[in-house]
């Protein structure tokens, strides 16, 4: 008698209080982007769970001598099952996580195997207070003791109900990057939001939480790290991407302006290489930047070539160190179609002209179509401008319009690769 009053106390500090606070305590820290949820988790399953159930369980058993085809021992075995592979369940799941941070393959999204261990655990949860019940009906609980499990019961239905209910904080003003440049003042909040994410190294709380922070100025060491992350989280990747300068600033540009622009045709250049698209493009109307393309090969090559010298080392596969970069300007761009169009009429005989044969001769010496554009530093409004730029080359272009902002930085350039992600495109049918 003594054994089972010893059993039915552990099991209803297991039950009522050891894994209420483990659940309760990763759901807070979840909640509010706490770092030691998982830990704190686990440490109290291990220790305050794990321990005293094994020696209920296996006191009882060793009483009794044998399973009981009762509803209490029945329910307790079933417990006892769950539980292990509940624990065996939690094991794996840490380890896979733990894969998956090494490798920089963490899923945007809560997995399933992590959706199976809560829904388990809830399971095994309600059938424990069940249990415990019947326990207590075994033994002839006095009225209070059936009370005051039920208030405590109430108690918990109420605290776990107020953890899912409340919202997650948001650490949308701290940064856990080195301190940039103290006088860089934070522009532009209302382009990040959770397809900005940069890398889980920075971020705090659970796996599927990140710190969305907002700065611009990312060092290339941490610049190429977020790449590493959001590559594994892309399903899809440009082959061509083009850079569209607008051209309804470009009477108004200074020199130090044009500069800018240079510097981030190179450092896009990079990242479209490290994420391995192969083409870019950059159309400006006015033809400034064309016309100096030769020395842009030679700065933009530098660039590349720099940064593959410092972070080749640390890919796990071998890229080709190349990519294409083309200059386009107006004169690529409507009046191209209108030369080809007449160099057609003369040659071919208006009875045998289709649209392959057309598209054959649009695209002859010149460049391939862009699956994604990204349209930057003009005025702000809602609508794209192309400036002329070639309608034949666009037909499956996806247009991302960033006209308001005046630099491209790394996370726009990721944003726009993630709204290209998620594009589905259906060809016309």
């Amino acid at each position: 008698t003594k054994l089972s009053y010893i059993h039915g106390g552990l099991m209803a500090f297991v039950w009522l209080v050891a894994v209420p606070l483990a659940i309760a305590g990763n759901m807070y820290a979840r909640k509010k982007q706490l770092p030691w949820g998982p830990k704190f988790h686990m440490a109290v399953m291990a220790i305050a769970v794990l321990l005293p159930f094994t020696a209920s369980a296996g006191l009882i058993f060793n009483v009794s001598g044998e399973i009981k085809l009762k509803p209490h021992s029945m329910v307790g075995t079933i417990l006892s099952l769950g539980t292990w592979i509940q624990i065996i369940l939690g094991v794996v799941n840490h380890s896979v996580f733990r894969y998956r941070r090494k490798h920089n393959r963490l899923p945007a999204r809560r997995p399933w195997n992590n959706h199976v261990h809560i829904w388990l655990g809830r399971f095994l949860a309600i059938v424990a207070l069940l249990n415990v019940s019947l326990g207590m009906r075994i033994r002839g609980a006095s009225l209070v003791v059936y009370v005051l499990f039920a208030i405590w019961a109430t108690f918990l239905v109420v605290l776990f109900l107020y953890l899912t209910w409340i919202k997650t904080e948001k650490k949308q003003t701290v940064s856990y990057l080195p301190d940039p440049d103290k006088n860089l003042k934070v522009t532009d909040k209302e382009d990040y939001d959770k397809d900005t994410l940069l890398t889980n190294k920075y971020g705090v709380g659970t796996t599927w939480q990140y710190c969305v922070v907002y700065i611009h100025r990312l060092t290339e060491k941490e610049i190429f790290e977020c790449i590493q992350y959001d590559r594994a989280q892309l399903t899809k990747i440009p082959k061509h991407l083009s850079i569209h300068i607008s051209n309804e600033l470009a009477s108004t540009r200074s020199h130090k302006d044009w500069e800018e622009i240079i510097t981030n045709v190179c450092s896009v250049s990079c990242w479209a290489w490290e994420f391995g698209i192969r083409e870019i493009s950059v159309y400006d109307a006015s033809g400034i930047m064309k016309s100096i393309s030769v020395d842009l090969y030679k700065q933009q090559s530098k660039s590349l070539n720099e940064w593959i010298k410092a972070y080749s080392t640390k890919r796990t596969t071998k890229q080709e160190n190349y990519i294409k970069l083309s200059f386009l300007s107006g004169e690529n761009g409507k009046s191209y179609m209108g030369a080809v169009v007449q160099r057609m009429a003369k040659q071919i005989n208006v009875n045998d002209v289709h649209i392959d044969l057309v598209d054959k001769h649009m695209h002859e010496d010149s460049f391939s179509g862009p699956d994604l554009m990204i349209v930057y530093n003009g005025l702000p409004h809602h609508y794209v401008s192309l400036d002329g730029y070639s309608p034949w080359h666009i037909k499956l272009t996806e247009f991302i319009n960033f006209s308001h902002h005046h630099s491209l930085n790394y996370t726009l350039f990721s944003k726009a690769l993630y709204r290209f992600s998620k594009v589905e495109q259906r060809f016309g049918r």
